[in-house]
């Protein structure tokens, strides 16, 4: 068992969590149960973290989680899937009609400039 992920944010680790379990990656959170970093049974402060069961999913996982995570910070706008070219708002990491990962996104301003140029 490795740990991947720390953060005070348990909707952000819930849905690193449930995207890396839709990849075949088998993982689970500890210390959701913190309330303003400190246990619920008081005895140690800790963050939630997030674990990956399997070692040998480490990497597999490291790199999932760079791509979302850099998704996640990175969409401010709408923007094209580059596989099959659907339009999509930003709160998406993955393209909801192929599946294909936003790590290689087109932004509705690139599309918009080179309509521009033409």
């Amino acid at each position: 068992m490795k740990k991947v992920y720390v953060a005070q944010d348990t909707l952000l680790l819930n849905n690193l969590k449930n995207t890396l379990q839709a990849k075949g990656v088998d993982c689970i959170l500890k210390n959701a149960e913190l309330r303003g970093g400190v246990s619920v049974r008081g005895d140690r402060p800790a963050a939630p973290e997030l674990w990956i069961l399997d070692d040998n999913q480490l990497l597999f996982a490291n790199r999932l989680l760079d791509v979302m995570l850099v998704s996640e910070l990175s969409h401010s706008e709408p923007w094209y899937c580059v596989t099959c070219g659907q339009k999509l708002e930003n709160q998406f990491a993955d393209c909801w009609n192929c599946g294909a990962p936003s790590d290689s996104i087109s932004s509705l301003e690139d599309e918009e400039d080179e309509v521009e140029e033409e």
